[in-house]
């Protein structure tokens, strides 16, 4: 991120008169707040009446309230701030509303520390805005790569690991400190963005858009968006009218994910060409909502009738129901039911839908039997029948014993010689500075080490090594995307050179290149010299 005064501008003052202003309106700062923020000096006024904006979230405060069934007087609210536009503005009206609600107030910002300087930039930013509110700030900053590592163990990208590991630190802070409310910033443009994102991921089941109030998942409290109604155009006029800046998250700006895609491309086209498109589609999201619950309120009814019952012990959690009863419900009340079964044994990735149409369709007469390898060694089992069987367990034994020095995964970041279980690579910038020379070697048999090189040209730092794993797929030449298992069946071998004879040659050796510095982590080619099979390069 980097500051950004959009349309107005700072009015600097020393440190010296900075020191006495502040001592001067201690006061206002006790009650409302002072607003400030210039660096590294700072200019500093009180919000003399409240604003439209204000307004806007103390209404939006009140329906978080009045949905989750709380009061919101002696609450412990904690706003999350990234530095950006939208939570700054929130925390800033928290902070002159909590006298009015008798709120507790403090903030927390999470370092995900993908951006290098820019990260620990917005961590400084928010901590000094909080300190000259006077307002607690929890901050958090996790480890370099950890969230690269986790977006490979989940499979699903960069922003949806940094979504989890943010997710998981609220839980930790929120039950560490008692908090009633942690609020989120998403604001009205946020939830149309959230609504085209879904459609166009198929998330049907979620085209109700972002909830106004959801419980936190290990203890008492709620999750709020006090702003979920007020449009981007007046935080951005709130913040210009107090002249205040904030920071820019420098990757809001790329197009390299899907949701920056919908707001640079998708919504500029709509705007220009549909005068009442966004009435159009929170109406849309509303009445799907509306359906939703619905046939979730039939579902949750059902369920005491198909006489589910639940076995969980440690190394096997399973779930089993009345198959006959269950075959004669409507389709949308049987998906409701599987993936309710789904959530009680916490199977964390995507199921992908046409597998849930597969099982609803089944009858009493099927014997169908399916078995998925899911994300952190998880096992999933379903059997269809007169009574359907859903069981999860770890995969102890085919992943822990099958295991051997060719399974490993590590993120390049730089040049450097790296070790890999029974391979040593050299990583070299390419000359003429684009991509990346790869110098590899194996060793461990009879004979000189066997050694190969691979060009890729359009690589970046960072980028991961790793051996295959089930469901990896590349990029065909059509634009289509292979299996890899199928993809190396079909690589053509390499003639075996005499130096290397002693060699014998395994299709586990086959290394996996896989970029990191996009959203899609595509893998981008595979490695198949020391398998003796030539290589594939996207």
């Amino acid at each position: 991120m980097g500051l950004s005064n959009k349309s107005c501008h700072a009015e600097f003052i020393s440190a010296s008169t900075l020191y006495i202003v502040l001592k001067i309106l201690n006061q206002v700062q006790n009650d409302r707040g002072l607003i400030l923020l210039g660096q590294p000096l700072f200019f500093v006024h009180s919000i003399n009446m409240k604003p439209d904006f204000i307004q806007q979230i103390s209404n939006g405060l009140k329906s978080c309230a009045e949905f989750c069934k709380i009061q919101l007087e002696n609450s412990k609210i904690a706003c999350a701030v990234s530095g950006g536009a939208d939570s700054v503005s929130l925390l800033l009206a928290l902070n002159f509303l909590k006298r009015d609600f008798n709120f507790e107030l403090s903030a927390i910002s999470v370092n995900h520390n993908l951006r290098g300087a820019e990260s620990l930039e917005d961590l400084k930013y928010v901590e000094s805005l909080c300190a000259q509110l006077n307002v607690s700030c929890i901050s958090v900053t996790i480890p370099y790569n950890q969230i690269y590592e986790i977006s490979l163990s989940r499979k699903g990208g960069i922003e949806e690991a940094a979504r989890f590991v943010r997710y998981r630190e609220f839980e930790r802070i929120a039950s560490e400190n008692d908090l009633t409310f942690i609020a989120l910033a998403h604001n009205k443009n946020d939830l149309l963005e959230n609504i085209l994102m879904r459609f166009m991921q198929g998330g049907v089941e979620n085209l109700g858009g972002m909830k106004i109030c959801r419980p936190f998942a290990l203890k008492e409290g709620f999750y709020i968006r006090p702003m979920i109604e007020v449009p981007r155009s007046d935080v951005e006029n709130f913040l210009s009218n107090q002249k205040v800046l904030f920071r820019t998250d420098s990757s809001n700006l790329e197009d390299n994910f899907l949701r920056n895609k919908i707001r640079h491309k998708v919504v500029p086209l709509l705007d220009e060409n549909f005068d009442f498109w966004q009435m159009g589609v929170i109406s849309s999201a509303y009445k799907s909502k509306i359906q939703k619950e619905a046939v979730e309120y039939y579902a949750r009814r059902e369920i005491q009738n198909i006489g589910l019952k639940q076995e969980f012990t440690d190394s096997c959690k399973k779930i089993s129901f009345d198959g006959e009863r269950f075959s004669s419900l409507p389709a949308g009340v049987k998906w409701n039911i599987v993936y309710e079964v789904l959530n009680r044994l916490e199977v964390s990735s995507r199921f992908p839908f046409a597998r849930v149409q597969e099982v609803c369709s089944e009858t009493v007469d099927s014997n169908l039997k399916l078995e998925f390898d899911l994300k952190n060694g998880t096992v999933l089992q379903i059997k269809c029948g007169k009574f359907f069987e859903f069981a999860s367990f770890q995969k102890v034994s085919n992943v822990q014993n099958i295991r051997t020095k060719r399974d490993f995964s590590v993120i390049i970041e730089h040049t450097g010689i790296y070790k890999l279980g029974e391979f040593q690579i050299q990583v070299e910038d390419a000359a003429g500075g684009q991509g990346v020379n790869l110098l590899g070697k194996i060793t461990g048999f009879s004979g000189d080490d066997f050694s190969a090189e691979l060009f890729l040209p359009s690589l970046n730092f960072p980028f991961v090594i790793r051996s295959r794993n089930p469901g990896d797929r590349i990029k065909c030449s059509d634009s289509t995307y292979k299996n890899v298992k199928n993809a190396v069946a079909g690589l053509k071998k390499l003639e075996q050179k005499s130096f290397c004879k002693s060699f014998t040659f395994d299709v586990k050796n086959v290394l996996v290149i896989q970029e990191l510095s996009s959203s899609d982590l595509n893998i981008v080619a595979l490695w198949g010299t020391f398998a003796g099979l030539c290589n594939w390069i996207v």
